[in-house]
């Protein structure tokens, strides 16, 4: 009878200890400066479902999918196209984001109506949106005769960005619902938009393992919130 009482006790505490860790999300999202995309998320996340614990940290894509491939993370918000290839990876299309070129108040190529992808490559271009997706900005902004690594910035800080646009000449990206703020169109100007491809987001988890429900819970969340700001 003790010996079967033990395996019971044994086998409660498995199934407690199994629970809690799949109430502790770590979440990853990929680059850091597409933050504050998940704020509300998050929240009302944690909102509906009071008994989850959550880690949040932005993180450039390379590192994010090392560490989401070790295990270390539940899931990680990114680019699709850095995703999408990762065979280990359950990966799946979540959103769009909306992207254009943006200057400083007073720059010099707005003496240009609309102005073309050929205008703006006389200048330097600020990406802070991941390093996949910077590279098919340079294939629109940048010529291939020149060396991408001495025409683009890759900053992942969005504030470090704002203030280079501000000092220089330099051309950077921002997503077309943050360019709608009166914050932003009080410094800076929208250029031609259409020029640049929106931004596929994804989510993957590391497909050996089944979603618990915090993960599925935090994917509808992030999925349901992206699609308002869509709309």
């Amino acid at each position: 009878a003790r010996i079967v009482a033990d395996f019971d006790m044994l086998e409660s505490d498995a199934r407690n200890l199994k629970s809690a860790n799949e109430a502790y999300l770590r979440v990853g999202l990929s680059p850091a400066s597409q933050e504050g995309l998940y704020n509300r998320a998050i929240a009302n996340l944690l909102k509906a479902n009071p008994e989850i614990c959550v880690s949040v940290q932005g993180m450039p894509d390379e590192r994010g999918v090392r560490l989401l491939k070790r295990g270390d993370l539940d899931l990680l918000f990114a680019p699709y196209d850095m995703l999408e290839h990762e065979k280990e990876f359950a990966t799946e299309r979540i959103s769009q984001i909306k992207v254009g070129p943006f200057c400083r108040k007073g720059h010099p190529i707005l003496s240009i109506k609309n102005p073309s992808a050929d205008d703006m490559s006389a200048y330097k271009v600020i990406a802070n949106i991941g390093i996949g997706y910077a590279r098919k900005v340079a294939e629109v902004l940048i010529p291939r005769h020149v060396d991408q690594h001495r025409q683009m910035h890759i900053i992942d800080n969005f504030s470090i960005v704002a203030e280079t646009v501000l000092a220089t000449n330099a051309i950077g990206i921002i997503s077309l619902d943050y360019a709608r703020s009166q914050t932003f169109k009080e410094q800076f100007t929208l250029l031609t938009p259409e020029l640049v491809q929106p931004i596929e987001l994804g989510v993957a988890r590391l497909s050996r393992w089944l979603p618990s429900p915090a993960v599925r819970a935090c994917v509808e969340s992030v999925k349901h919130e992206l699609h308002k700001a869509e709309v």
